[in-house]
């Protein structure tokens, strides 16, 4: 099983890929709530914001692409 929680470094993020036989993958930063970073099966890397809604719905926002995005601006986004 893959670890898909730890603090985002630059090294974390440029290795995180989609695993084989998904359409997704995500790794979650344990120093920002709720920012991860979804891989998708096209090789596309975004930052996202995931939050639960007073009703238990689960809400996710894209930030941005990791190639537009620095780690430090995803992060301040995120809170």
């Amino acid at each position: 099983m893959i670890e898909n929680k730890g603090p985002f470094t630059a090294g974390r993020v440029a290795k995180h890929c989609c695993e084989a036989g998904k359409q997704e993958s995500f790794l979650w930063d344990t120093e920002s709530a709720g920012l991860g970073l979804k891989a998708s099966a096209g090789d596309a890397k975004n930052c996202i914001l995931q939050s639960r809604l007073e009703t238990g719905a689960t809400m996710r926002l894209t930030i941005g692409s990791t190639t537009a995005w620095t780690l430090a601006a995803a992060r301040t986004e995120a809170r």
